[in-house]
This record gives C-alpha cells, structure tokens and sequence, in this order.
C-alpha cells in the first residue's frame, strides 16, 4: 500500500481511507476497468432493448466483445490475471472475489444481452450457457498465446475482425440448431 500510495502521489493515510486494505484497493481496481470494458462504446452504454432483431444483437454484442478483449488483452492486465492465477492457493477468497468482479461480471452481462433474443427465437440453450460459449469463442485462437507469452498477435483491425466474425459465426450457429 505505501508503495501505491507514492507512485500515486497520495498519503497512505489517504489510500487507506478510501480502501481498507489492499484486497480492497484490488477490487476497486478490477470493478472500474471491467465496468468501463462493459460500458465504454456509446452503443454499450444503452443497448435497444429487447435485443431480439439479429443484426442488432450482433453489433451490440460485437461491440461489447471487442470492449472486453481489449481490456483483456492489455499488458497490465495480462500480467495481473496471471498473478492473481498464481496466487489463488494462497488467497482463494480474493481470487474468487476477482473472479467475480471480472470474468463473471462479463458472462452476467453477455447473459442478459442474449436472454431475449434467445426466448423471441425459441432457442433451447440456457442464456448462461450460451454467454459461456460466446466469451470462449471469443478468447479461442489467440488468448492463451497472450496468457503464456505476453505476446499479442492481433492488431485492433484484426481483434475487431476476429470478434465480428467470431459474433456472427456463433449466433448462425444458433440459428442453424433452431
């Protein structure tokens, strides 16, 4: 916390008075980006509701999931998840409270962005379910490179590209298992 506190130009005294302790300066840190992540493009900040027209849901969905990655893919928090993995036998319950103010946070939201189209097109898989499998789509064909080696091989161009075509892939899927 001192070390925090001086490479943010602030008395300890007044970092521990905003966060008690440093599980809860971590939480605050991971809380703003994630929110930021999920709200940060102007179509995100009010999706039309109900979400049940394809095309729509598909740039609403697009746009969160290039928000997301890029967040995700950023250096620091590349770094910070790997600790934070590295760490979890010996602070569990921090780990699970990261866990959801971050990742769960995104699947609650993808969840609820897709629950409408699901229930207007008949669609038998579970919102939970199918939020879970988007976000993998999503991360598949890259992440796990970037998380072992710190090496991100996708341009913006190409992450755009990569979530549009990964978006509109899994909601034909959808379509096709109707």
């Amino acid at each position: 916390m001192e070390g925090i506190a001086k490479r943010a130009g602030v008395s300890k005294v007044t970092l521990y008075r905003r966060y008690t302790d440093l599980p809860g300066l971590i939480m605050a840190y991971v809380n703003f980006h994630t929110d930021q992540a999920l709200h940060a493009a102007p179509q995100l900040a009010k999706p039309p509701a109900p979400l049940t027209d394809r095309q729509a849901l598909q740039d609403h969905l697009s746009a969160l999931g290039y928000q997301v990655l890029c967040l995700i893919t950023r250096p620091d928090v590349v770094l910070f998840d790997n600790a934070v993995s590295a760490a979890q036998r010996q602070y569990p319950d921090i780990a699970a409270a990261l866990y959801q103010a971050g990742p769960a946070k995104v699947l609650s939201t993808l969840s609820k962005n897709l629950a409408d189209y699901l229930t207007e097109h008949h669609l038998s898989i579970e919102a939970d379910a199918a939020a879970q499998m988007l976000f993998a789509l999503w991360k598949g064909g890259f992440y796990e490179e970037l998380q072992m080696t710190g090496r991100m091989r996708l341009s913006p161009k190409a992450l755009q590209e990569h979530v549009n075509s990964r978006t509109g892939w899994f909601l034909a899927m959808l379509q096709a298992d109707s």
